[in-house]
């Protein structure tokens, strides 16, 4: 009982937003559009933070190693 309670929350945690989102709705269906749509735009907004931190810090190496 309890790995089937852990395995449908870690499906819920994969489909839900990463950051606080105070005006979306709490009701159906609302919540379950926005929360959607949300997650979706959460996890492209993570995607380019972590990408642009490891390129800034790839190129301070590069720099470090050619001075």
């Amino acid at each position: 009982m309890l790995e089937e309670l852990g395995e449908r929350m870690e499906k819920a945690k994969k489909l839900a937003p990463t950051r606080p989102h105070p005006r979306a709705p709490d009701q159906p269906p609302g919540n379950l559009v926005a929360g959607t749509v949300a997650a979706v735009m959460d996890r492209a907004k993570d995607m380019v933070r972590d990408s642009v931190d490891r390129l800034s810090r790839r190129g301070g190496q590069d720099r470090d190693a050619g001075a």
